[in-house]
């Protein structure tokens, strides 16, 4: 996860560095070239902390769909910190002009698009959607207190488990990394089975082509 104090410091010692370089001339020689030493150790060793930072981040696609501006910011805000891959969606039917259906390890799905409306209909109709084009989506329902007989209704469909709104950093994180490793598992289990498969089919082609000569 990445750490904002370190980008600070960073800067920081970036201006520094630039305010010794102008003004050698003010200064004892021997203090600032190890001033500026240890500045550039300083700015080295941080620039390796950060790469580490981004490469603790999980490989993942996090597609996000909701009407509300605000739930888009935060969701991506953070989730970020953690996914290399964060996409946010206001409408639904922009699902329709790309392929991000089969490319997302975890859908976040609202309940509701249409202002005003809490029937939920939009939200079962798009999952609905959602998994004929792609039946190993790992959809998250995002919905509001009083839908969550619906979003029963929807894991029945499908769904893999579901979000009550307002929901704090800690539980859309402990969703969302959980049907994230569902997601995983399930595409190594399906990579295991494909590989086998063509082993097998390998196996019966060398066999036959054995039984013919």
């Amino acid at each position: 996860m990445p750490n904002i104090s370190k980008y600070l410091i960073y800067n920081d010692l970036n201006f520094i560095l630039k305010i010794i370089i102008s003004n050698l001339s003010q200064f004892d020689t021997k203090i600032c070239l190890r001033l500026v030493q240890l500045i550039t150790f300083l700015l080295k060793y941080n620039r390796v902390s950060n790469d580490l930072d981004r490469m603790q981040k999980f490989q993942g696609k996090i597609l996000v769909i909701d009407d509300d501006k605000d739930v888009l910011i935060t969701s991506r805000m953070i989730l970020k910190q953690y996914f290399t891959d964060v996409i946010t969606l206001e409408n639904p039917y922009q699902l329709e002009e790309e392929d991000l259906i089969r490319k997302a390890d975890v859908i976040i799905l609202d309940m509701n698009f249409k202002p005003g409306d809490t029937s939920c209909e939009e939200g079962i109709i798009w999952l609905k959607k959602i998994l004929k084009n792609n039946p190993a989506a790992h959809v998250l329902m995002n919905t509001a207190y009083g839908d969550i007989e619906v979003a029963v209704k929807a894991m029945k469909l499908g769904a893999i488990d579901f979000l009550v709104k307002p929901w704090t950093k800690e539980k859309l994180l402990a969703s969302v990394m959980t049907t994230y490793r569902l997601s995983r598992a399930h595409k190594q289990v399906k990579n295991l089975k494909y590989r086998q498969q063509v082993l097998i089919n390998d196996l019966n082609r060398d066999y036959s082509d054995l039984i013919a000569h």
